[in-house]
């Protein structure tokens, strides 16, 4: 997306408008749902209608229908263009190479998107900048200790490093198990599963 629609709102909004249209309340419940308004601030239903706006200037969603209720105001149904899917798979593969902790959190629950070997390879690209992070702040801590800088003048240095080290462990048990195709997922498999959620929640 561009500066202005590459924001994990924006992706979120577009990756769950690609499993099917949905208004704009039907959209925000469903975020509700599944938490992603913990992940992304989507503080009101309101906060959505600029985000389709900008995604639609884009190209990226179009009007699917308008649902006519007399019990309700007429509602927009929005669904995903050809080059909104594009977008979204390039959004999350992005987000899941970059070292941000808002985007990659948010593209880690739209991972079926693209296929396992593409999440691999943009994890371990997200892995090379967090372990180059992780050394820089070592250089620093060393730096310090040799100048003698009391621990003290550091804790900020020292806690990155022990959440590198989570994310590093974390990362590294997930490659392990893409790689090996211990954790793997097809096209087929998740309509399969989407139908079972579906059929139980009704």
């Amino acid at each position: 997306m561009a500066a202005d629609r590459r924001s994990p709102l924006a992706f979120v909004v577009l990756a769950t408008l690609a499993e099917r249209p949905l208004h704009a309340y039907a959209l925000f419940r469903v975020l509700q749902q599944r938490g992603k308004t913990e992940i992304v601030a989507v503080p009101t239903r309101a906060s959505l209608y600029p985000v389709l706006e900008r995604l639609g200037r884009a190209g990226f969603v179009e009007v699917h229908a308008t649902e006519r209720d007399s019990r309700r105001p007429e509602r927009t149904v929005y669904r995903v263009t050809a080059a909104g899917e594009a977008e979204a798979r390039a959004a999350l593969l992005h987000y899941l190479a970059s070292s941000e902790r808002i985007g990659f959190t948010a593209a880690l629950s739209f991972a079926m998107l693209a296929a396992p070997a593409e999440v691999a390879d943009a994890l371990a690209a997200r892995r090379a900048l967090l372990e180059s992070e992780r050394a820089a702040l070592l250089e620093g801590l060393a730096a310090g200790e040799e100048i003698g800088l009391p621990e003290l003048f550091q804790l900020d240095e020292r806690y990155r490093i022990a959440l590198l080290d989570t994310d590093l462990a974390q990362l590294d048990d997930l490659l392990s198990r893409l790689r090996s195709g211990e954790l793997t997922w097809s096209r087929e498999w998740i309509e399969r599963i989407a139908a079972e959620l579906e059929g139980a929640s009704e």
